[in-house]
C-alpha cells in the first residue's frame, strides 16, 4: 500500500451507518484534508460524496495492534497507508488506558482527541454539537445535502416516489410495519408510488417481505449503499425510523420524515435541509392518519409544500 501523504485530520469511527453519518457532519468542519477509517462499505461512500479526501476501510487495518503491547516501530498500522498526520480524532478505542496512548503514535499524530458515541442523558443539545464543543469548534454544523454522482443514480424509480424504510437496527425503534402499510395506502390516494426498502435486518424477519408481497407493492432489498443514494436522492419523499438510512436521506437533501420513540432526537436526529421529526413515547401509539398528515403538509403532492 502506498503512502497518502500528509493528513491534517485522521478521523476513526467503527459505528453503523447512522453514527458514522453524524461523524461525517463533525468532520466536514476539521481541518482538511481528512482520512476516515471506518466500516468498508461507509468508507468508500464517503469518499465517493466529497465528504473526506481518503478512505480507508476498518477491517483492512490491523486495528488490534492498538490494544497490544507490541513496539510502535514494529506494527504494521505504524508502516501501512497513514503514516503521518496532525491530529487523530477518534470514537474507537477511547475506554482503554493502553489505546489511549497508543493510538496516536501508531498514526504518526501529534495529538490525539477521544469522543464518546453519544452524550449524557442531560446534555441539552445534538451529539454532534457536543463533539463540536470537546474540540473546540467554533464553525456551525452543515445543513448543506451532500450531492450525489449522477452515475450512483443507477435504479430508476416511479414517478411521485416515496420511498419507505420500516426497519432499524433496533426493534424498538420500528414503527410497527401494519402502521407503515396503512400510510402506503393513504400516499397511494395522495398520489405518490410507495417503494419499499428493506435491508439485511429487515430481510431476517421475513414476514416483513411476505406481508409487502402480499399487499403489492414494490419492494427493493439490500441495495448497496451506492445505489441507495442515487434511489434517495431521486425520490419525492422518504419516511423511516430512527435508523441508519434516515441520516443518509437526510444528507443527501431528500425531503425526510423521520419517526422517533424510544431514542432521543434531541441527541441523534439526521441533519438536513428537510429533515421533519415526529417522536413521541411509544411508536405503536403514532397513527398512520396523522403520519400520513405530516407527510401531505411537507410533501407538494399531498398537499402544502
Amino acid at each position: 500500500m502506498t503512502d497518502t501523504g500528509k493528513i491534517s485530520t485522521l478521523a476513526i469511527h467503527p459505528g453503523a451507518l447512522g453514527d458514522v453519518i453524524l461523524f461525517a457532519r463533525l468532520l466536514e468542519l476539521l481541518p482538511h484534508p481528512v482520512a476516515v477509517v471506518t466500516g468498508g462499505e461507509k468508507a468508500k461512500v464517503l469518499e465517493g460524496l466529497g465528504v473526506v479526501e481518503r478512505a480507508f476501510a476498518f477491517e483492512s487495518l490491523a486495528m488490534h495492534e492498538v490494544f497490544t503491547d507490541g513496539p510502535i516501530e514494529k506494527c504494521s498500522l505504524a508502516s501501512g497507508p497513514i503514516r503521518s498526520c496532525d491530529r487523530v480524532v477518534s470514537c474507537f478505542g477511547g475506554d482503554d488506558q493502553r489505546s489511549r496512548q497508543r493510538l496516536a503514535p501508531l498514526f504518526g499524530a501529534g495529538e490525539c482527541s477521544f469522543l464518546p458515541i453519544r452524550p449524557e442523558n442531560e446534555y441539552p443539545g445534538h451529539l454532534v454539537d457536543l463533539w463540536r464543543e470537546m474540540l473546540k469548534v467554533e464553525s456551525p454544523v452543515s445543513r448543506h445535502p451532500w450531492p450525489v454522482p449522477p452515475e450512483w443514480i443507477t435504479r430508476t424509480l416511479p414517478p411521485s416516489s416515496a420511498l419507505l424504510q420500516p426497519g432499524s437496527g433496533g426493534r424498538d425503534k420500528c414503527w410497527p410495519l401494519d402502521s407503515f402499510i396503512k400510510l402506503a395506502r393513504g400516499l397511494e390516494r395522495c398520489g405518490h408510488n410507495p417503494v419499499f426498502i428493506l435491508g439485511p435486518a429487515e430481510m431476517e424477519r421475513l414476514h416483513y417481505r411476505q406481508m409487502l408481497l402480499m399487499e403489492g407493492f414494490e419492494i427493493v432489498t439490500c441495495p448497496s449503499l451506492k445505489t441507495l443514494c442515487g434511489m434517495l436522492a431521486s425520490c419525492r419523499v422518504y419516511i423511516g425510523n430512527d435508523s441508519g438510512v434516515s441520516h443518509l436521506a437526510g444528507v443527501l437533501g431528500a425531503r425526510c420524515v423521520v419517526l422517533f420513540g424510544v431514542s432521543c432526537p434531541r441527541h441523534f436526529a439526521p441533519i438536513g435541509p428537510r429533515v421533519k421529526i415526529i417522536s413521541g413515547r411509544k411508536l405503536d401509539d403514532m397513527s398512520p392518519d396523522a403520519v400520513l398528515g405530516a407527510v401531505a403538509r411537507y410533501s407538494s403532492l399531498g398537499g402544502i409544500e
